[in-house]
């Protein structure tokens, strides 16, 4: 898909609390970079600690409901997203809602960039992870039913495009010897 709409400024996609929220995005705003933030709504503590940041820096952003991402995607110039892990086996444990995300953004050819520290690689599989299935009951107008959720998305490391750790980007295929570099450790 060839982009279709030119903009002067980077349209950055963004879904959970992660360090590039906190820390990252902040920074590129005080050192000028032009940008607007495109928020995916989820559970309003989530979302709120989100806006909070962005308000606190004076960023621009709008607020979408993540599954309006499609209505976008000939605007969006990225996707950040972070993670809780980095298996062995090259999957990434991220917040639920991020793997639907990932695949749109990678469907439409969207850049997505991973920020990952190396402290977050882990010596076991995918299969292996504490991803745990919550039900509970709930209520709305009325009408009550069981509501299920898993604690984590697992993700193909392959579908990320870019990927920086403390060190800056790195290469899919730099992941191998990085790994080992950090449990030799």
């Amino acid at each position: 898909m060839v982009r279709t709409v030119l903009i002067p400024y980077d349209f950055i996609v963004i879904h959970s609390i992660e360090e590039n929220i906190e820390h990252l995005i902040p920074e590129a705003k005080k050192r000028g970079k032009n940008f607007k933030i495109l928020v995916l709504k989820q559970d309003i503590v989530t979302t709120g600690k989100i806006l909070n940041i962005l308000n606190n820096n004076q960023i621009k952003y709008e607020v979408i409901p993540e599954y309006d991402l499609v209505h976008y995607v000939d605007k969006i110039t990225k996707l950040f997203i972070g993670t809780q892990a980095l298996t062995n086996d090259n999957y990434l444990i991220c917040d639920p809602g991020t793997s639907n995300i990932v695949s749109e953004c990678h469907i439409h050819k969207v850049p997505i960039c991973l920020f990952l520290k190396t402290l977050k690689f882990s010596h076991y599989p995918a299969s292996d992870q504490n991803i745990r299935k919550n039900s509970y009951n709930d209520e709305h107008d009325g009408v009550e039913y069981k509501y299920s959720i898993h604690s984590n998305d697992i993700i193909k490391l392959n579908l990320i495009d870019h990927i920086v750790t403390e060190e800056g980007e790195v290469a899919l295929d730099d992941i191998p010897s990085i790994r080992e570099q950090v449990i030799a450790q």
